[in-house]
Parts: C-alpha cells; structure tokens; sequence
C-alpha cells in the first residue's frame, strides 16, 4: 500500500521546517490528517433512512401493474437489501463525502486542528509564538493557528495569504506539496516578522506528524 505521505517528500517538509525555524523564533509545527472523523453515524444515518423509506410506495399502493407485489412479501428483504447497499458503498471515501454535509466536515475538521494544537504542544513554547500547520486530506481542511505572540507579529492579510496558498496548492497539488508550500511562505513572513536570534532553542520537534 503506498504511504499517505511519501519519505521523500516528509524529509523534504521536515527539512523546509528546520530551515524555517532557524531563521525565527517562531516554533512550526506541520500535523497532516488522513481524516478528521471516520463519519461512520452519516454513512449509517443515510442507510437506515433510504433502507426505511424505499419501500414506502408499494405499501402505500403507488406502484401498480406487474411490480405491484403484496408488500407483506419482500418489504423486508428491500428494506435490509437497501441498508446494507448503502452501508457497503458508504465505506468508499467518494461516496462517503458525498453523503457527509460540507460544514460538518468543517466543523470536525476544525474542531480536531485544535485538540492537535494543544495535543502537539504548540501552546507551550516559551515565547508563546508556536505555529500549527494542519492538513486533514479527507475533508480538504487546512488550517494555520497561531499562538498569540505570533499572531499578533503578523497581519491578517500575511495570515490570509499563507491559507489561500495553503488551500490552492491541497487542490492542485496534494498535502505534502501545500505543506511545502505553507511553510516557505510562513519561512519568509515569519523571519521578518520574529527573527531568530542566538539565544534561540528549539523547543518543539521539526517532524512532520502524520495522523
């Protein structure tokens, strides 16, 4: 199976965040997701409601002439036949976001960049000028969370521009390409904005942490 991330391209990113930190005090820190949330309960919501509803027009009595079969006969065979289809197909990652809303995924994926900025220590560094680079693969999120000393160094408009090239690159290119991307631009924002200094230590690793 190929790996979600290729070893040349996480030593090209790891590499990137080494030389990126060295030129500031910031501390970066590159998470990539497959998923945020298996969204098992939407895959099995949607079952067991097309597999409840399907046979409601034979049991009504809308559907007449030769498909017009006592319902008493096979509801229940349409009804389990239908749950277990969509259950199957809602095991594949196209069908499985088709059936899953947008801004849940949003929201989960949100939600879990967060827990992952506290979970990795972003909010531990001394000078309280961590930056979390998240990417979750499987709803498109990306998402950049600054402590607060770093997000007071940088304008909203760098920040901005840092996510739109972030987001561009996920969709043209991959994760590992947006990561690249995201951390050269916060590379040159970063370093005018919190310059690194002789006393600086690194206090956070510069692994590329895979989920």
């Amino acid at each position: 199976m190929k790996p979600f991330i290729d070893p040349d391209d996480q030593a090209r990113i790891e590499a990137a965040i080494h030389a990126a930190e060295s030129r500031t005090r910031a501390e970066l820190v590159a998470v990539v997701a497959e998923r945020s949330d298996d969204y098992r309960y939407v895959v099995i919501a949607w079952a067991a409601v097309i597999g409840l509803a399907l046979p409601f027009p034979w049991s009504l009595g809308l559907i007449t002439g030769p498909w017009s079969i006592p319902p008493g006969m096979w509801v229940h065979g349409v009804s389990l036949g239908a749950f277990l289809s969509i259950l199957a197909l809602g095991q594949l990652d196209p069908i499985k976001r088709l059936l899953t809303p947008k801004r849940l995924m949003h929201r989960r994926a949100s939600r879990f960049a967060r827990a992952q900025f506290y979970a990795q220590r972003v909010r531990m560094t001394r000078e309280r000028a961590g930056v979390l680079l998240f990417i979750s693969a499987f709803e498109h999120h990306v998402e950049i969370i600054a402590d607060e000393n770093a997000a007071k160094a940088v304008t909203d408009a760098q920040w901005n521009h840092a996510v739109e090239a972030f987001v561009a690159t996920l969709q043209a290119s991959g994760p590992a390409e947006a990561m690249a991307a995201a951390v050269a631009i916060l590379d040159k924002t970063l370093s005018e904005a919190l310059p690194g200094g002789a006393s600086d230590t690194n206090e956070l690793p510069n692994r590329l942490i895979i989920l």
